[in-house]
């Protein structure tokens, strides 16, 4: 019963996150920013161009 008590609680904490990545557009932007091989971050015009998004929705 415990283990369901955890579950709960990280299932609650993790809430906000889950509901921001059932937006596409959220989705888009980190889908773009895990190809970033180098791991070094994108500047936003590269995002914009990879996601096809405007820069407001990007930023």
């Amino acid at each position: 019963m415990k283990e369901l008590e955890e579950i709960q609680t990280e299932f609650t904490a993790l809430s906000d996150f889950l509901i921001a990545l059932g937006d596409e557009k959220r989705q888009a932007i980190i889908i773009a920013l895990l190809e970033d091989q180098a791991c070094v971050g994108r500047r936003v015009t590269e995002l914009t161009e990879a996601t096809q998004l405007s820069r407001p929705a990007v930023s």
